[in-house]
């Protein structure tokens, strides 16, 4: 009998967490009375999906699905490219709790389109102690992506955190085709945060 029960309340810890982590996700973003609409059922986290519903949008309202990988954590709105359209990103984490990015432009304010973000693993300062836990913010049209720089000891092999990295991207628009723009994130600068 006492083992049931003990083990009935080792269970809710597990099952309450469970139930956090994969908590629906619905909420609307806006700059003026333009923006967007972003909603996540989180229920099959190896098969995600995030439905945007454009805000305030001349002619274009219709609701469009991104798959993502992982759990749906955040959702930002603001002016990444400064063209004075709110542009949206969202990000997830994976099994690792590594961030994965989305970001959407607004095509003033007729259309989306994705804006690319760079991988992390692309350029060796910046991902060079590396292990997730990544919190985003935005702040003046800049997307701020801050985490923890590990680094392992090699006579120990263990693991601690030194200090913490800040890389402030912007976006960056290509639009030598007006009708059909390409955006992309750039690192503006980066640097370390000793512990």
């Amino acid at each position: 009998m006492h083992k049931k029960i003990l083990l009935a309340i080792l269970a809710i810890p597990a099952f309450y967490f469970s139930n956090a982590q994969t908590k629906k996700f619905d909420s609307t973003l806006k700059m003026g009375d333009v923006g967007y609409r972003v909603t996540c059922y989180n229920k099959k986290i190896e098969n995600n999906a995030v439905t945007i519903r454009p805000i305030g949008f001349k002619d274009y309202s219709k609701p469009f699905d991104i798959p993502v990988i992982g759990v749906f954590e955040k959702a930002l709105i603001d002016d990444f490219n400064d063209d004075g359209f709110p542009d949206l990103v969202f990000y997830s984490f994976d099994d690792k709790d590594r961030a994965q990015i989305y970001a959407i432009a607004s095509v003033s304010n007729k259309s989306c389109a994705p804006i690319y973000v760079p991988d992390i693993y692309i350029e060796p300062k910046i991902r060079n102690g590396y292990e997730g836990h990544d919190e985003l913010t935005s702040m003046g049209g800049f997307l701020i992506r801050k985490f923890p720089v590990y680094q392992t000891d090699s006579t120990t092999k263990n693991t601690s955190v030194i200090g913490t990295r800040v890389i402030e991207y912007k976006a960056k628009s290509n639009t030598s085709n007006p009708d059909n723009p390409t955006f992309k994130f750039e690192v503006f600068k980066s640097y370390d945060m000793k512990q």
